[in-house]
């Protein structure tokens, strides 16, 4: 039987350490929400027992070992960058309790290996967005029906598509789209799910199979204009191995990773199906030449890019943290941009206002903002008093917040269009095309709150 978790679990096992002296130590592992895999273990402080004597020095010294298997039902459980997070006592009893946070969480036996850090070859992803925006499909119906229409044959075809593979920062990134089939009451169900894996020549940390995963997840963002988020992590690694009962190698394959640093993705609402409806750019647009050039263009841009998928991901923020993260972007943008003719004025010493780096942009995106906005000068001259003045204590009170509302509006379209075209995202028109969309949104939003930036970066009353 395979071990399962899924956030409410809490499961009564054994503690391991790999060292021979030590006896199983009694812990109960919990997954929840807010926390994470956490390891309570009881015990006696001050007991002169070897069965608590272990325990007692990891929390007496606060400093559990690395790494520990958990033995319960179903199987090992492998815990890797153990660290302690607290303990309680009852004085006078020495009853106690400790904690145990673990760093990543494999379903699976570690082989006997408790000295070594936590490297895999492979990372696979389940990524929000990327089965639609790869239009990757493994299933398939076929339903048959009589000369009436009653439906009377129904085939499922499950099959797995080609991938897309290219490679990035030292590794090769596969696009994938899978499929699996669990029992489900009488039946058996039949699932499927896009992926992203990463794999590097030798075994690297989870850490950095992350750093290069997020590049993408930062171009899925800005693609979907919206949230993009890890969904479940599956590991491969040589370490990781199926064995018979007499420990006969039988084969590997991939197993279920919790990581502390992506498992609060998983609680979080998924992608709206409507999301798709603002994708500036398919994967058909951008191929495999555009993502083999991304990772030269994150580079380059993360300055701009990091700050506007920041503001992009966090659903429910205050309006003026949206406007000022997608200012910053604009800011960095514009100083990658370089001068413009036509661009406001210089401050006094000869440096470029914030004005003039949102003019760069918005110039550059080449969008047309006639239906919110005068002229584009005027439009940077808004967002720019927009920023300073939330930005800065002695302008007084906020901004109105629709007007930031629409300041962050057309910064983020702004960032995510201008990136698309620096990218080379496929035909110059797809982003604009795209970005069509949100402009009636935003001409929308114009009307109801009878907005309308004025040459002079004023807001005025919408024209009739």
């Amino acid at each position: 039987m395979a071990v399962k978790l899924s956030f409410g679990d809490s499961l009564a096992g054994l503690l391991i350490d790999g060292k021979d002296h030590t006896p199983f130590i009694a812990a109960t592992l919990t997954y929840t929400e807010s926390r994470g895999i956490k390891v309570e273990v009881p015990y006696v402080h001050g007991a002169q027992t070897d069965q608590f004597s272990e325990p007692d020095t990891w929390f007496d010294t606060a400093a559990p070992p690395r790494n520990l298997g958990f033995v319960t039902r179903g199987g090992i459980i492998s815990l890797f960058g153990c660290r302690y997070s607290g303990h309680s006592m009852a004085f006078g009893h020495g009853y106690s309790v400790g904690v145990i946070t673990p760093e990543s969480v494999v379903l699976k036996s570690n082989g006997g290996d408790f000295d070594s850090e936590l490297k895999v070859l492979r990372l696979k992803s389940e990524i929000d967005g990327i089965a639609e925006w790869s239009k990757l499909q493994s299933l398939r119906y076929t339903p048959e029906a009589d000369e009436s229409g009653r439906l009377t044959k129904f085939t499922l075809t499950a099959e797995s598509p080609e991938k897309f593979r290219w490679i990035q920062g030292g590794a090769t990134l596969t696009i994938a789209n899978n499929w699996e089939t669990f029992q489900s009451g009488p039946g058996i169900s039949v699932s499927e799910w896009g992926s992203l894996e990463s794999e590097f020549s030798e075994p690297r940390t989870i850490g950095e199979h992350l750093n290069e995963q997020r590049k993408i997840i930062a171009l899925l963002t800005l693609v979907f204009g919206c949230a993009i988020r890890f969904r479940r992590h599956d590991v491969y690694d040589e370490r990781f191995a199926e064995r018979d009962l007499s420990g006969r190698l039988i084969g590997h394959s991939y197993y279920s990773l919790v990581s502390a640093k992506t498992f609060r993705d998983n609680a979080l609402p998924k992608l709206e199906k409507r999301a798709s409806l603002d994708v500036i750019a398919s994967m058909d647009a951008i191929g495999i030449g555009g993502l083999l050039g991304w990772n030269s263009v994150h580079e380059k841009w993360k300055r701009a890019i990091n700050p506007a998928v920041s503001a992009l991901s966090r659903s429910g923020a205050e309006v003026e943290t949206l406007a000022v993260n997608a200012a910053i972007s604009l800011e960095a943008a514009g100083s990658l941009i370089g001068p413009m003719d036509g661009e406001p004025g210089a401050r006094n010493g000869g440096k470029p206002t914030m004005a003039a780096f949102v003019f760069r942009c918005l110039a550059s995106s080449g969008i047309d903002f006639s239906r919110v906005s005068e002229n584009i000068a005027g439009l940077a001259r808004a967002i720019s008093t927009n920023y300073n003045t939330i930005k800065h204590f002695d302008r007084g009170e906020f901004p109105r917040a629709s007007e930031t509302y629409f300041a962050s509006e057309v910064s983020l379209l702004t960032i995510r269009v201008l990136v698309a075209n620096l990218a080379k995202f496929g035909s110059v028109d797809t982003p604009h095309f795209a970005a069509r969309r949100k402009l009636d949104d935003l001409e929308s939003i114009c009307r109801l709150h009878d907005l309308f930036v004025d040459s002079s970066g004023c807001f005025a009353p919408y024209p009739s």
